[in-house]
Protein backbone atom coordinates (compact mmCIF):
# COMPACT_ATOMS: atom_id res chain seq x y z
CA UNK A 1 0.00 0.00 0.00
CA UNK A 2 1.15 3.08 -0.63
CA UNK A 3 2.11 5.62 2.19
CA UNK A 4 3.44 9.48 2.14
CA UNK A 5 6.77 9.52 3.47
CA UNK A 6 7.58 11.71 6.30
CA UNK A 7 9.81 14.36 5.56
CA UNK A 8 12.20 14.32 7.88
CA UNK A 9 15.08 16.82 9.77
CA UNK A 10 18.10 15.42 11.16
CA UNK A 11 19.91 18.01 13.70
CA UNK A 12 23.28 17.54 13.06
CA UNK A 13 25.93 15.84 10.84
CA UNK A 14 29.12 14.42 12.83
CA UNK A 15 29.33 11.88 15.66
CA UNK A 16 26.33 9.68 16.22
CA UNK A 17 23.84 11.65 13.52
CA UNK A 18 25.72 9.42 11.40
CA UNK A 19 23.80 6.57 12.39
CA UNK A 20 20.50 8.86 12.17
CA UNK A 21 21.37 9.86 8.59
CA UNK A 22 22.56 6.06 7.51
CA UNK A 23 18.81 4.76 8.90
CA UNK A 24 16.88 7.73 7.26
CA UNK A 25 18.85 6.43 3.78
CA UNK A 26 17.56 3.20 4.61
CA UNK A 27 13.71 4.29 5.50
CA UNK A 28 14.44 6.16 1.86
CA UNK A 29 14.80 3.02 -0.09
CA UNK A 30 11.21 2.07 1.44
CA UNK A 31 9.26 5.06 0.69
CA UNK A 32 9.19 5.05 4.65
CA UNK A 33 10.77 8.61 5.22
CA UNK A 34 12.66 11.15 3.39
CA UNK A 35 15.18 13.56 4.21
CA UNK A 36 14.29 17.05 4.04
CA UNK A 37 16.93 18.99 5.38
CA UNK A 38 20.13 19.17 7.47
CA UNK A 39 22.26 21.63 10.09
CA UNK A 40 25.62 21.63 12.01
CA UNK A 41 27.70 24.43 11.92
CA UNK A 42 30.25 22.37 10.59
CA UNK A 43 28.58 21.71 7.48
CA UNK A 44 30.93 22.10 5.18
CA UNK A 45 33.69 20.27 6.56
CA UNK A 46 31.21 16.97 7.32
CA UNK A 47 29.97 17.40 4.10
CA UNK A 48 32.82 16.33 2.00
CA UNK A 49 34.45 14.10 5.38
CA UNK A 50 30.82 12.18 4.36
CA UNK A 51 30.40 11.98 0.63
CA UNK A 52 28.87 8.41 0.82
CA UNK A 53 26.00 10.23 2.58
CA UNK A 54 24.94 11.88 -1.02
CA UNK A 55 23.07 14.89 0.73
CA UNK A 56 23.47 17.29 -2.50
CA UNK A 57 22.60 14.70 -4.64
CA UNK A 58 19.25 13.45 -2.85
CA UNK A 59 18.33 17.13 -2.72
CA UNK A 60 18.84 17.40 1.19
CA UNK A 61 18.85 21.12 2.13
CA UNK A 62 21.81 22.07 4.22
CA UNK A 63 21.61 24.80 6.94
CA UNK A 64 24.17 26.22 9.64
CA UNK A 65 21.66 26.12 12.92
CA UNK A 66 18.58 24.60 13.94
CA UNK A 67 17.00 28.44 13.62
CA UNK A 68 17.81 28.40 10.14
CA UNK A 69 16.68 25.42 9.35
CA UNK A 70 13.01 25.74 11.05
CA UNK A 71 12.90 29.23 9.38
CA UNK A 72 13.37 27.78 5.72
CA UNK A 73 11.52 25.01 6.11
CA UNK A 74 8.51 26.12 8.32
CA UNK A 75 5.52 23.25 7.66
CA UNK A 76 7.82 21.34 5.83
CA UNK A 77 8.95 19.10 8.18
CA UNK A 78 7.27 15.99 9.47
CA UNK A 79 9.50 14.89 12.20
CA UNK A 80 12.68 16.58 13.44
CA UNK A 81 15.96 14.19 14.93
CA UNK A 82 18.13 15.15 17.80
CA UNK A 83 21.34 13.45 17.51
CA UNK A 84 23.12 16.39 19.40
CA UNK A 85 25.55 16.81 22.13
CA UNK A 86 23.21 16.10 25.61
CA UNK A 87 23.87 19.68 26.56
CA UNK A 88 21.45 20.70 23.89
CA UNK A 89 18.86 18.39 23.89
CA UNK A 90 16.62 20.82 26.11
CA UNK A 91 16.57 23.63 24.29
CA UNK A 92 16.45 22.64 20.98
CA UNK A 93 13.72 19.83 22.12
CA UNK A 94 12.14 23.32 23.24
CA UNK A 95 12.26 24.70 20.09
CA UNK A 96 11.09 22.00 18.15
CA UNK A 97 8.09 21.46 20.10
CA UNK A 98 7.54 25.23 19.99
CA UNK A 99 6.85 24.97 16.15
CA UNK A 100 4.55 21.77 17.00
CA UNK A 101 7.07 19.12 15.26
CA UNK A 102 7.42 15.93 16.84
CA UNK A 103 10.77 14.78 17.87
CA UNK A 104 13.27 11.57 17.83
CA UNK A 105 15.59 12.47 20.57
CA UNK A 106 18.55 10.36 21.24
CA UNK A 107 19.60 9.11 24.30
CA UNK A 108 20.09 9.93 26.69
CA UNK A 109 17.36 12.93 27.01
CA UNK A 110 19.34 15.16 29.52
CA UNK A 111 21.59 13.23 32.83
CA UNK A 112 20.37 16.08 34.98
CA UNK A 113 17.08 15.06 36.33
CA UNK A 114 15.55 18.51 37.26
CA UNK A 115 16.38 19.95 33.11
CA UNK A 116 14.39 16.04 32.64
CA UNK A 117 11.58 17.24 33.97
CA UNK A 118 11.45 20.54 32.79
CA UNK A 119 11.42 18.68 29.54
CA UNK A 120 8.73 16.03 30.32
CA UNK A 121 6.38 19.48 31.06
CA UNK A 122 8.01 21.13 28.09
CA UNK A 123 6.59 17.52 26.47
CA UNK A 124 2.97 17.87 27.69
CA UNK A 125 2.39 20.51 24.69
CA UNK A 126 4.07 18.08 22.01
CA UNK A 127 1.15 17.13 19.45
CA UNK A 128 2.77 13.62 19.66
CA UNK A 129 4.90 12.40 23.21
CA UNK A 130 8.71 12.92 21.82
CA UNK A 131 10.49 9.42 21.02
CA UNK A 132 13.74 9.04 23.16
CA UNK A 133 16.22 6.83 21.04
CA UNK A 134 16.95 4.25 23.85
CA UNK A 135 17.51 1.77 21.21
CA UNK A 136 16.69 -1.86 22.43
CA UNK A 137 13.13 -1.81 24.45
CA UNK A 138 10.86 -2.05 21.24
CA UNK A 139 13.22 -5.20 20.00
CA UNK A 140 10.46 -7.77 18.82
CA UNK A 141 12.21 -10.89 20.85
CA UNK A 142 12.90 -8.61 23.85
CA UNK A 143 9.17 -7.43 23.83
CA UNK A 144 8.31 -11.00 24.03
CA UNK A 145 10.08 -12.53 26.19
CA UNK A 146 8.86 -9.75 28.70
CA UNK A 147 5.53 -10.32 28.42
CA UNK A 148 5.90 -14.58 28.93
CA UNK A 149 7.86 -12.76 31.88
CA UNK A 150 4.56 -10.83 32.89
CA UNK A 151 2.85 -13.63 32.65
CA UNK A 152 4.70 -15.92 35.37
CA UNK A 153 6.23 -18.85 32.71
CA UNK A 154 9.91 -18.61 34.38
CA UNK A 155 8.27 -17.83 38.23
CA UNK A 156 9.38 -14.72 39.94
CA UNK A 157 11.77 -12.49 38.69
CA UNK A 158 14.64 -12.21 41.71
CA UNK A 159 17.42 -10.38 40.46
CA UNK A 160 18.38 -8.16 37.05
CA UNK A 161 22.38 -8.17 36.63
CA UNK A 162 23.96 -6.15 33.86
CA UNK A 163 27.23 -6.40 32.46
CA UNK A 164 29.87 -5.01 30.05
CA UNK A 165 33.68 -3.61 29.42
CA UNK A 166 33.76 -1.64 26.36
CA UNK A 167 37.59 0.03 25.51
CA UNK A 168 37.21 3.45 25.21
CA UNK A 169 40.83 5.45 24.41
CA UNK A 170 41.58 8.83 25.44
CA UNK A 171 40.55 9.97 21.75
CA UNK A 172 36.85 8.88 22.79
CA UNK A 173 37.26 11.30 25.31
CA UNK A 174 38.88 14.10 23.40
CA UNK A 175 36.05 14.32 20.74
CA UNK A 176 34.42 16.94 22.80
CA UNK A 177 34.29 19.22 25.12
CA UNK A 178 31.43 17.09 27.21
CA UNK A 179 32.96 13.98 27.35
CA UNK A 180 33.94 12.51 30.02
CA UNK A 181 32.86 15.43 32.20
CA UNK A 182 30.80 16.49 35.65
CA UNK A 183 30.12 19.30 34.86
CA UNK A 184 30.93 21.80 31.72
CA UNK A 185 30.64 25.64 32.02
CA UNK A 186 28.16 25.63 35.29
CA UNK A 187 26.01 22.91 33.79
CA UNK A 188 25.39 19.13 35.11
CA UNK A 189 26.90 16.55 32.37
CA UNK A 190 27.68 13.23 34.08
CA UNK A 191 28.84 12.12 31.28
CA UNK A 192 29.65 8.30 31.94
CA UNK A 193 29.53 4.58 30.64
CA UNK A 194 26.60 4.50 33.06
CA UNK A 195 24.84 7.73 31.59
CA UNK A 196 26.09 7.97 28.38
CA UNK A 197 27.69 4.89 25.90
CA UNK A 198 26.10 2.12 27.81
CA UNK A 199 22.90 3.44 28.76
CA UNK A 200 21.10 1.63 26.44
CA UNK A 201 21.71 -1.15 28.68
CA UNK A 202 21.05 0.31 32.08
CA UNK A 203 17.76 1.47 30.88
CA UNK A 204 17.32 -1.87 30.17
CA UNK A 205 17.50 -2.99 33.76
CA UNK A 206 15.20 -0.73 34.45
CA UNK A 207 12.41 -1.86 31.87
CA UNK A 208 13.13 -5.65 32.59
CA UNK A 209 12.10 -5.04 36.90
CA UNK A 210 9.29 -3.02 35.36
CA UNK A 211 5.68 -4.60 36.88
CA UNK A 212 4.02 -3.79 33.14
CA UNK A 213 4.68 -4.30 29.28
CA UNK A 214 5.37 -0.64 28.75
CA UNK A 215 6.40 0.35 32.24
CA UNK A 216 9.89 0.73 34.36
CA UNK A 217 10.74 -0.20 37.89
CA UNK A 218 11.07 3.09 40.17
CA UNK A 219 14.32 3.41 42.06
CA UNK A 220 14.10 3.41 45.81
CA UNK A 221 17.29 3.94 46.33
CA UNK A 222 21.31 3.28 44.90
CA UNK A 223 24.20 2.43 46.16
CA UNK A 224 27.38 2.87 43.66
CA UNK A 225 31.10 2.46 43.42
CA UNK A 226 32.21 5.27 41.01
CA UNK A 227 36.27 4.46 39.83
CA UNK A 228 38.44 5.72 36.32
CA UNK A 229 41.54 4.59 35.02
CA UNK A 230 41.33 7.68 32.44
CA UNK A 231 42.61 11.61 33.37
CA UNK A 232 39.11 12.77 33.31
CA UNK A 233 36.90 14.28 35.13
CA UNK A 234 33.99 11.67 35.65
CA UNK A 235 34.03 7.96 36.11
CA UNK A 236 34.71 5.14 33.20
CA UNK A 237 33.94 2.22 35.92
CA UNK A 238 30.40 1.55 37.64
CA UNK A 239 29.38 -0.66 40.05
CA UNK A 240 26.16 -0.12 40.88
CA UNK A 241 23.40 -1.56 42.95
CA UNK A 242 19.63 -0.50 43.04
CA UNK A 243 17.23 -1.36 45.00
CA UNK A 244 13.36 -0.44 43.75
CA UNK A 245 9.63 -1.45 43.63
CA UNK A 246 9.76 -4.77 42.28
CA UNK A 247 13.32 -6.69 41.39
CA UNK A 248 16.68 -5.71 42.66
CA UNK A 249 18.84 -4.63 39.92
CA UNK A 250 23.02 -4.93 39.70
CA UNK A 251 24.99 -3.56 37.28
CA UNK A 252 28.88 -3.61 36.34
CA UNK A 253 30.37 -1.30 33.42
CA UNK A 254 33.60 0.05 32.33
CA UNK A 255 35.64 1.35 29.85
CA UNK A 256 39.15 0.15 31.73
CA UNK A 257 38.49 -3.17 31.62
CA UNK A 258 40.86 -3.95 29.05
CA UNK A 259 39.59 -6.65 27.47
CA UNK A 260 36.28 -5.95 25.24
CA UNK A 261 33.54 -7.97 26.38
CA UNK A 262 29.99 -7.73 24.97
CA UNK A 263 27.06 -6.65 26.61
CA UNK A 264 25.11 -8.95 29.07
CA UNK A 265 22.05 -8.92 30.48
CA UNK A 266 20.85 -11.62 32.78
CA UNK A 267 17.44 -12.24 34.52
CA UNK A 268 17.42 -14.54 37.66
CA UNK A 269 14.29 -16.11 37.70
CA UNK A 270 12.66 -18.90 39.87
CA UNK A 271 12.41 -21.15 37.43
CA UNK A 272 14.97 -20.23 34.63
CA UNK A 273 17.81 -17.88 34.38
CA UNK A 274 17.56 -15.63 30.81
CA UNK A 275 20.88 -14.02 29.37
CA UNK A 276 20.17 -11.92 26.45
CA UNK A 277 22.88 -10.48 24.17
CA UNK A 278 21.43 -7.32 22.52
CA UNK A 279 24.50 -6.95 20.16
CA UNK A 280 24.38 -10.57 19.21
CA UNK A 281 22.29 -12.29 16.56
CA UNK A 282 21.40 -14.91 19.14
CA UNK A 283 19.25 -12.81 21.02
CA UNK A 284 18.17 -14.50 24.05
CA UNK A 285 19.03 -17.60 25.46
CA UNK A 286 16.79 -19.33 28.50
CA UNK A 287 17.97 -22.27 30.74
CA UNK A 288 16.14 -24.02 32.68
CA UNK A 289 16.32 -27.17 34.99
CA UNK A 290 16.03 -30.11 32.96
CA UNK A 291 15.14 -28.65 29.47
CA UNK A 292 17.10 -28.03 27.01
CA UNK A 293 18.39 -24.34 26.33
CA UNK A 294 15.45 -22.29 24.21
CA UNK A 295 17.57 -19.73 22.01
CA UNK A 296 15.61 -16.91 20.28
CA UNK A 297 17.47 -15.11 17.83
CA UNK A 298 17.00 -11.74 16.06
CA UNK A 299 14.00 -10.42 14.77
CA UNK A 300 15.25 -6.90 14.08
CA UNK A 301 18.26 -6.55 12.57
CA UNK A 302 19.31 -2.45 12.95
CA UNK A 303 17.94 -1.17 16.09
CA UNK A 304 17.98 2.68 14.72
CA UNK A 305 16.19 2.08 11.59
CA UNK A 306 13.69 -0.18 13.36
CA UNK A 307 13.50 2.75 15.81
CA UNK A 308 12.68 4.91 13.14
CA UNK A 309 10.25 3.32 11.12
CA UNK A 310 7.87 2.90 14.13
CA UNK A 311 8.44 6.56 14.79
CA UNK A 312 7.22 7.63 10.95
CA UNK A 313 4.35 4.71 11.48
CA UNK A 314 3.47 6.72 14.82
CA UNK A 315 3.89 10.59 13.09
CA UNK A 316 1.46 8.88 10.01
CA UNK A 317 -0.98 8.46 12.95
CA UNK A 318 -0.56 4.96 13.54
CA UNK A 319 -1.44 3.05 17.04
CA UNK A 320 0.33 3.03 20.08
CA UNK A 321 2.87 4.89 21.29
CA UNK A 322 7.02 5.69 21.65
CA UNK A 323 9.13 3.04 23.17
CA UNK A 324 10.17 5.55 25.40
CA UNK A 325 8.85 8.77 26.54
CA UNK A 326 10.70 11.24 28.15
CA UNK A 327 8.77 10.38 31.68
CA UNK A 328 9.81 6.69 31.00
CA UNK A 329 13.33 7.92 30.87
CA UNK A 330 13.05 9.00 34.68
CA UNK A 331 14.01 6.14 36.57
CA UNK A 332 17.15 5.45 34.55
CA UNK A 333 18.32 9.54 34.92
CA UNK A 334 17.68 9.21 38.59
CA UNK A 335 19.82 5.99 38.53
CA UNK A 336 22.89 7.54 36.94
CA UNK A 337 22.45 11.27 39.59
CA UNK A 338 22.05 9.10 42.52
CA UNK A 339 25.36 6.70 41.57
CA UNK A 340 27.15 9.90 41.50
CA UNK A 341 25.63 10.97 45.08
CA UNK A 342 26.34 7.49 46.84
CA UNK A 343 30.12 7.06 45.27
CA UNK A 344 30.89 10.12 47.76
CA UNK A 345 34.61 10.39 45.52
CA UNK A 346 35.51 9.13 42.57
CA UNK A 347 38.38 6.61 42.95
CA UNK A 348 41.22 7.18 40.64
CA UNK A 349 43.04 4.22 39.65
CA UNK A 350 46.71 4.67 41.60
CA UNK A 351 48.00 4.27 38.27
CA UNK A 352 46.52 6.24 35.15
CA UNK A 353 46.66 4.16 32.19
CA UNK A 354 43.00 3.64 30.69
CA UNK A 355 43.00 0.23 32.57
CA UNK A 356 42.37 -0.85 36.06
CA UNK A 357 44.22 -4.26 36.38
CA UNK A 358 41.70 -6.92 38.32
CA UNK A 359 38.84 -4.49 37.52
CA UNK A 360 36.83 -7.66 35.40
CA UNK A 361 37.33 -10.20 38.08
CA UNK A 362 35.99 -7.90 40.41
CA UNK A 363 33.19 -7.12 38.16
CA UNK A 364 32.17 -10.72 38.21
CA UNK A 365 32.44 -10.70 41.79
CA UNK A 366 29.99 -7.96 42.77
CA UNK A 367 27.46 -9.51 39.99
CA UNK A 368 27.55 -12.77 41.64
CA UNK A 369 27.48 -11.77 45.21
CA UNK A 370 26.88 -7.85 45.61
CA UNK A 371 30.56 -6.87 47.48
CA UNK A 372 31.84 -3.88 45.63
CA UNK A 373 35.64 -3.54 45.19
CA UNK A 374 36.65 -2.02 48.28
CA UNK A 375 34.91 -4.63 50.38
CA UNK A 376 36.53 -6.99 48.00
CA UNK A 377 40.33 -5.18 49.22
CA UNK A 378 40.69 -2.69 46.33
CA UNK A 379 42.01 -0.35 49.45
CA UNK A 380 41.60 2.92 46.28
CA UNK A 381 38.34 2.37 45.86
CA UNK A 382 35.14 4.59 47.68
CA UNK A 383 33.36 3.48 50.53
CA UNK A 384 29.87 4.34 49.08
CA UNK A 385 26.53 5.00 50.58
CA UNK A 386 23.07 4.70 49.99
CA UNK A 387 20.94 6.76 48.59
CA UNK A 388 17.54 7.51 47.68
CA UNK A 389 15.49 9.77 45.13
CA UNK A 390 14.34 12.42 48.04
CA UNK A 391 18.23 12.43 48.17
CA UNK A 392 18.15 14.85 45.05
CA UNK A 393 17.99 18.02 46.36
CA UNK A 394 21.87 17.95 47.16
CA UNK A 395 23.04 16.64 43.67
CA UNK A 396 24.40 19.62 42.30
CA UNK A 397 26.64 20.27 45.94
CA UNK A 398 27.84 16.66 45.91
CA UNK A 399 28.55 16.77 41.99
CA UNK A 400 30.58 19.98 42.80
CA UNK A 401 32.29 18.41 45.79
CA UNK A 402 33.12 15.09 43.46
CA UNK A 403 34.42 17.77 40.39
CA UNK A 404 36.43 19.53 43.29
CA UNK A 405 38.69 16.14 43.67
CA UNK A 406 39.26 15.47 40.10
CA UNK A 407 42.58 15.79 38.57
CA UNK A 408 42.88 19.43 36.47
CA UNK A 409 39.02 19.69 36.78
CA UNK A 410 37.38 22.90 34.80
CA UNK A 411 33.84 23.43 36.12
Amino acid sequence: MSQTPIRIAIIGMGGFAGAHHRAVQTLEQTGDARLVATCDPRADELLAASPQLQLRERGVAIHRDLDALLAAHAGGIDLVTLPTPVPLHEPMHRTCVAHGIPVYLEKPPSLDPDELERMIATDAAARIPTWVGFNFIRDPVRQAVKRRLLAGEFGALRMVRISASWIRTDAYYARADWAGRLLLRGRLVLDGPLGNAMAHLVHDAMHWAGPAQDAWAQVRRVRASLLCGHAIQGSDTAFVEVETNAAPVRIALTHAGGTEVGPVEELECDGAVIRLRPDQRERVRIQRPGREDEVLLDQDGDHVVGNFRACCALVRGGPGRPATTLADSRPFVQLNALAHMSTVRIARAPQITGTIPGILDASARFLADGIHPREQGLSWAPSPAWVEPADLVRLRAAVDALAGEAPAAKA
